[in-house]
């Protein structure tokens, strides 16, 4: 939110192929520091929740929309994270940094494509949540002008509405990046 003036939480900013970007968030320990993940636009999804609901998180990076669902009492959340490199950083080498996230009992980590894993698991959430899935690694080469993201196809939004509960909410977000 644009009115937002506390504290943000301390990250680790992780470059992956030399341009797509995800951070590793020092799990904040205070309800000051935890403010930041309500004020944080794509976690609006979460403000309606009942306590204890669940959440598929894809594309779960380095475990910002993970905190989110969290802070905002989720009681189970399904992250997935298509680069174990990252999965493994935050398990590993930043794991005390990060709070141990990925080893909370209220998370399961899965290493999948998005699409796929919602393929293949038929459980229903009260809350899907795909933020800046997308990277611009290949806009300099214009690769992406050859390749689809199918995770945003009419079948994969399908799909991703069918693992709703009733009365559940599918939130999006999206990079927005103009060339210069």
């Amino acid at each position: 939110r644009p009115d937002f003036e506390g504290p943000v939480p301390e990250s680790i900013g992780v470059a992956i192929d030399d341009w797509a970007i995800t951070s590793i968030w020092r799990r904040p320990t205070t309800s000051e520091q935890q403010r930041f993940l309500s004020a944080y636009p794509p976690t609006l999804a979460y403000t309606t929740a009942a306590p204890g609901f669940d959440a598929l998180v894809i594309g779960a990076g380095g475990g910002l929309d993970v905190l989110g669902a969290l802070a905002a009492h989720a009681g189970h959340v399904t992250a997935v994270e298509i680069n174990p490199a990252i999965v493994d950083a935050v398990r590993g080498r930043y794991a005390e940094f990060a709070g141990r996230l990925y080893d909370d009992p209220k998370v399961e980590v899965h290493c999948a494509e998005g699409r796929a894993f919602a393929q293949a698991d038929t459980r229903l959430y009260d809350r899907v949540v795909l933020t800046g899935v997308d990277t611009f690694a290949a806009t300099e080469a214009g690769a992406f002008a050859l390749s689809e993201n199918f995770l945003y196809t009419r079948e994969a939004l399908d799909l991703l509405l069918a693992r709703l509960k009733p009365g559940g909410i599918a939130a999006f977000s999206r990079w927005w990046y103009e060339p210069e």
